[in-house]
């Protein structure tokens, strides 16, 4: 099958398992459902709702990636991503985090981890909400990433509540609008699907 986009697997050819019959799997049932215009609408909603969301929270230099499949050699699987915002290069902004408090700016960043999953949901009626790595990322910044030795108490009741504010927010014009006109333009961009 030539597929228009390409599905990155160097993770998995770093690792020599471009032949594991469960990697090959995954990237045939990759390629046939990010083939899906409405797949990968979903996929882009998802992640162009959590690009607008990590950038409120002052983070600058985001990007966004294609497909890609990686080995997680610590438990033996295999990952994919049918798209994904790239943090790896960005920093935040000093003046956006000197105008507010550490504890709002943990509130701007979960609303940025969730927003994906709650817009696949509300604004594409994606089956799946590829939340799992997303709600897994942010249980890790919530052990290891908060300054001055920061905890968060209780990251469910924050995941939670943070659902519920996206919830309302991604139903206004305003917010709405944009995250789906740009998911159109990110599908046609890494998918060649208009």
């Amino acid at each position: 099958m030539c597929l228009p986009f390409i599905i990155d697997v160097e993770d998995v050819r770093k690792v020599g398992r471009l032949r594991d019959p469960r990697f090959l799997s995954l990237f045939n049932n990759m390629s046939a459902g990010l083939s899906d215009p409405q797949r990968a609408f979903e996929v882009c909603v998802h992640e162009v709702a959590q690009f607008t969301y990590l950038s409120r929270a002052g983070l600058t230099g985001l990007r966004f990636g294609g497909p890609q499949i990686i080995y997680k050699a610590e438990i033996d699987k295999f990952a994919g991503r049918g798209a994904r915002v790239i943090t790896a290069d960005c920093t935040p902004d000093v003046a956006h985090l000197s105008k507010i408090s550490t504890g709002e700016w943990i509130k701007e960043l979960v609303l940025g981890y969730a927003a994906g999953g709650v817009a696949a949901n509300d604004l594409a009626n994606a089956p799946d909400n590829g939340d799992e790595e997303d709600r897994e990322l942010f249980d890790k910044f919530c052990e290891t990433g908060l300054p001055n030795g920061l905890k968060v108490l209780n990251p469910d009741a924050l995941w939670s509540q943070a659902q519920r504010i996206l919830k309302a927010e991604l139903q206004i014009p305003g917010i709405k609008e944009p995250i789906l006109a740009t998911a159109k333009k990110l599908r046609l961009s890494l998918f060649r699907i208009s």
